[in-house]
């Protein structure tokens, strides 16, 4: 007897649920074992290799950069920076002339002119407890204190500075001038025993006849500013330290 026609239709309908059904337990052994694979499998360390590349320091000399081995430190940047700048107008000892010049300028006898009387000189007036009191110079301006037991000499008439003596023990000059090209300019004879210049000062001290030359330039405001002293060589211990205070004083 034929088969009816309905039951080759059956037939298909009955397999295809069990096809299915083998795909369908074989995709799911195939998935198991790939994550029995994958949790059996070493994990890495964890930030064992640091921040993402977008969270890692910035490189040096970006602001908030970490410092870099490589990177000096501020204090040694200062000292560096400070040995390459040359000196600006550091006086250098010398006992010669300035470069250039063949003229040789010799200590001037502020005591030698015997033109102004300047009283009995008695050394006891500088050796004890020395008094000061302040000079103003009105022409250029400048002021300085001066010892009291030294004697005001006759202000020149054209008011560029004063002088003081004790005898012909001490003399001290301050004075100015407009300052002229070459200036300042300071003792340079053989008798300096010490000298420093630079483009705006100089200084000289020596010895010549029995007293002691100390003599101080500075050029500023366009005026050549003078402060000597001459004193006998055995007053040296005393005049050092009114010099010193003297010259610490003198300001224009």
């Amino acid at each position: 007897m034929p088969p009816r026609a309905g039951a080759r239709r059956l037939a298909p309908a009955r397999l295809r649920p069990l096809r299915l059904g083998a795909l369908s337990f074989a995709v799911a052994g195939a998935l198991a074992a790939c994550r029995d694979a994958s949790e059996k499998a070493p994990q890495p360390a964890a930030e064992s290799a640091g921040p993402p590349a977008s969270q890692a320091a910035p490189p040096a000399g970006v602001p908030g950069a970490a410092p870099s081995a490589r990177e000096p430190s501020p204090g040694a940047i200062a000292s560096s920076e400070a040995a390459a700048v040359p000196a600006s107008d550091a006086a250098a000892p010398s006992a010669s002339a300035p470069p250039g010049e063949g003229e040789t300028r010799e200590f001037e006898d502020e005591l030698g002119d015997g033109v102004f009387d300047a009283g009995a000189g008695n050394a006891r007036a500088i050796t004890s407890r020395v008094w000061y009191a302040p000079y103003a110079n009105g022409r250029f301006a400048f002021i300085v204190d001066v010892p009291t037991a030294l004697r005001a000499m006759p202000e020149p008439a054209d008011g560029d500075g004063q002088q003081w003596r004790l005898g012909h023990l001490v003399a001290m000059t301050a004075s100015g001038a407009y300052a002229q090209p070459g200036d300042p300019r300071c003792p340079s004879s053989p008798h300096v025993t010490a000298h420093t210049e630079s483009k705006t000062a100089c200084f000289a001290t020596g010895r010549l006849h029995g007293y002691i030359y100390w003599e101080r330039h500075v050029v500023a405001h366009g005026i050549d500013y003078s402060l000597r002293f001459q004193y006998a060589q055995a007053l040296k211990s005393a005049m050092d330290r009114i010099v010193a205070r003297v010259n610490r004083s003198w300001l224009f």
